[in-house]
């Protein structure tokens, strides 16, 4: 806030970035819907056990779960892309612009935009784009555009270029041309930048069928073997202590998808076996000295192995597709041209390890990732492009050796060695980084995941 000094006696203070404001705008607002809820969820579970022989015990089960009225941050002044003006929606209007960009980048991307008097074979006519009902009378409510096309108007005046149509700069556009009295639409009369609010509208599910194999043996071995089907879905689903906005407050649904945490196959194995050496077992020695040092040994294995987690295709150049707020908004998902999910798998490419098969082609796109995905254009689809690509799956194996000797009656030993992925095999992370198109690092894996072998020795003493 500039010094008081320096507003006029008498002048209101009018914060926001209007031409009448002598006070930077606010660029934060942080409400709690004062109506706002707790949330709660409906758990339910079924399972069925059957002996299969003296011993071993199958499980077989069901697990649900059905959250209401969780915790959900939105920007409470989001682009009303509804609006209509002109008999036609602001999003029908940006559609109509951005993709007949986006069909002719190729032209624009090589050559550009035609330019007079002498424009450049192959080069794109902008002014072969319709006008769009809604920019025409937009414009001229405005006083944007006396004469001539409103629609070119924009289209050369827009701060972000061109670019800004095709990524879907809503938010850019709506605080860049007054309407009402104010850039976003005058819900906050250009004071606020993002006027962020958490209300409790958010909604999740989960379902699960699991299969447990529980055998023990006279052998001394033990042996558990778990596998889980699942499926969650949410509204993007950020923990509560992340503050973040859902891409359209309007239709909090157009978010709804596999969750952040939605692993599809889990598998579980647990073994554990104690060797047939020393008094009493199978192979003994006569001698009571010979069976203290080849008794008491034990072996113990884990394996896990689950299946990538959903990751979301953006393009950090824009991250305000549908017009959310401009601190907290998410990016919205982007959907792949050819409608396949992708699973995560390690590729060597040029030296360069990457997660998809198509990242060198991505990251070398001359069209920056449209030749291969296609924005959220909500006059097209009723949703955003969550869940098609899957991260990379886990996989560990920790395995442990033990010794107990018992010295005495009273005195006894306890040798333990334990190590944890003792492959020592190398996981690949999922940076934030490796879904964006737009910053050239698209698919490409830098850090790693999980921790290299650990090794820890132990020995204890009872008395």
């Amino acid at each position: 806030m500039p010094p008081l000094a320096n507003i006029p006696t008498g002048k209101p203070l009018i914060p926001g970035f209007l031409p009448a404001s002598n006070s930077p705008y606010e660029t934060l607002d942080f409400r709690i819907n004062p109506k706002r809820k707790i949330g709660y969820a409906d758990t339910f579970d079924l399972t069925y056990q059957r002996q299969l022989g003296q011993n071993t015990l199958l499980e077989v089960g069901y697990v649900g779960n059905y959250a209401k009225k969780l915790y959900q941050g939105y920007a409470a002044q989001q682009v009303p892309y509804m609006y209509t003006l002109g008999g036609q929606t602001f999003a029908k209007a940006w559609s109509g612009v951005a993709q007949t960009l986006i069909k002719n980048l190729p032209a624009l991307t090589s050559v550009g935009v035609c330019a007079p008097p002498t424009p450049k074979p192959g080069c794109f006519n902008l002014t072969t784009i319709p006008n769009q009902p809604f920019l025409e009378a937009f414009g001229a409510a405005n006083g944007l555009c006396a004469s001539g096309s409103c629609t070119q108007f924009f289209l050369n005046n827009f701060s972000d270029g061109l670019a800004g149509f095709t990524t879907f700069n809503y938010t850019d556009f709506w605080e860049s041309f007054p309407i009402n009295g104010g850039p976003d639409g005058g819900q906050t009369g250009g004071q606020v930048l993002d006027s962020y609010i958490i209300g409790s509208n958010g909604r999740s599910n989960y379902n699960a069928g699991f299969v447990s194999l529980h055998k023990t043996t006279s052998a001394g071995l033990n042996l558990t073997f778990n596998y889980t089907y699942s499926h969650a879905f949410d509204q993007i689903g950020q923990n509560q202590e992340s503050l973040n906005e859902a891409s359209d407050a309007f239709k909090l649904d157009r978010d709804y998808g596999s969750a952040q945490f939605d692993r599809r196959h889990a598998f579980t194995t647990l073994v554990t076996y104690d060797l047939p050496f020393g008094g009493g077992k199978r192979f003994s020695s006569g001698s009571g000295v010979a069976n203290k040092i080849i008794g008491g040994w034990n072996v113990s294995g884990v394996w896990t192995y689950a299946t990538g987690l959903p990751l979301d295709i953006f393009n950090g150049a824009s991250c305000q597709e549908l017009g959310q707020g401009a601190v907290f908004g998410n990016c919205s998902s982007y959907f792949p041209l050819d409608n396949k999910v992708v699973h995560g798998s390690v590729h060597n490419s040029g030296g360069s390890l990457t997660a998809f098969p198509n990242a060198d082609a991505v990251n070398n796109d001359p069209l920056g990732g449209f030749s291969f995905f296609a924005p959220p254009d909500p006059a097209i689809y009723g949703r955003t492009g969550r869940g098609f690509y899957r991260s990379l799956n886990r996989w560990n194996v920790d395995f442990g050796v033990s010794k107990a000797t018992k010295i005495t009656e009273r005195v006894s030993t306890r040798f333990d060695c334990q190590m944890t992925n003792v492959f020592n095999h190398p996981m690949f992370s999922d940076p934030f980084a490796l879904t964006d198109i737009s910053g050239g690092s698209f698919g490409v894996l830098n850090n790693q995941y999980n921790s290299p072998r650990f090794i820890q020795f132990g020995l204890r003493f009872d008395f």
